[in-house]
This record gives C-alpha cells, structure tokens and sequence, in this order.
C-alpha cells in the first residue's frame, strides 16, 4: 500500500524538497500509482484534444507524466548485481544516481510536467499543417531518414553496427 511521507525536511524552513512528489510505494502494481496513471492519461488526452481542436496552446498549461525513482539500498544492490563481497570506492558509488528497478524496496511517485509532449504539440501548431496525423507520419519520416544517415555516417567512419 502506498504511504504519503513528510516531504517537509525538518532543518529548512518547511520548504518542501520536490513540489512534484507525490508518494512512495512498495510496488509498481499498487492501485494508487495506477490509479494516478490511469487519471494522468485522461488528462492529457483532454489537454491535446483542447489543443488539436482550439489549434492554440498556452505556455501556462501543460501535461503531465508520471515518474517513478527506484529506493533501496545502494552498496547491497551493487554486491548482488556484481556478485562481489569487497567493494572499491569507485564500484560502491554505481547506483548512488540510477538504482535499477529488480533491486528497489520502494518507489518514489513524482508528477512533473511532460516538457517533450508540450513541444510537440507546439511544434505541430506552428507548422501550419492542418492534419495532425499526417504531420505526425512526416515526423515520423524526417526521424527514419534521419536515422539512416546518421547510420551510414557511422558505417562510412569505420564503425561497425
């Protein structure tokens, strides 16, 4: 079940760490985070059904995604992973940023605003194309195309793939 922490650190003035955390989990399968992702969905869909029929969109509105961080404890998780007892200062630091999710005891539940979302749409607007599903199949083109120059770029230096 999920527990709501005190996101308020004692020593500051009350200032809260993360404006965008929400709560902690034992489990990516507990209902309050899937509940909340489910209600994230429905509001984006709102949000770009707004935006594709008004063809406008506001810089103070944006969509949101929900994110998830791995806790636990580091140094065990880069024994296991590693399958060493003795551990030089550089190795038992490999986690201190990213812990992978198989050695997580809890997750924390952050909502932050989906920057890339917002810009898509955005960019969708500006281009004066008035369907979105064929500018969306261009996009999807100028990546494809992208992509195999980039690849032979890589082939034609040398590089094998």
């Amino acid at each position: 079940m999920a527990t709501i922490k005190d996101i308020y650190d004692a020593d500051t003035t009350g200032q809260s760490r993360s404006l965008n955390y929400r709560f902690t989990v034992d489990s990516l399968d507990d209902p309050l985070l899937l509940s909340l992702i489910e209600l994230n969905k429905k509001q984006n869909k709102v949000w770009r059904n707004n935006c594709i029929r008004s063809r406008t969109i506001s810089k103070s509105v944006y969509p949101h995604k929900v994110v998830t961080m791995s806790r636990g404890p580091r140094v065990a998780a880069v024994k296991r992973h590693l399958g060493i007892n003795k551990l030089n200062d550089r190795i038992r630091r490999m986690f201190d940023q990213n812990l992978p999710r198989k050695y997580a005891t809890s997750f924390d539940v952050y909502v932050q605003p989906d920057n890339a979302q917002w810009h898509k749409m955005n960019d969708w607007i500006e281009s004066k194309i008035k369907d979105r599903k064929n500018w969306l199949k261009i996009k999807k083109l100028e990546n494809d195309i992208f992509n195999i120059e980039y690849m032979d770029s890589i082939v034609g230096a040398g590089f094998k793939v």
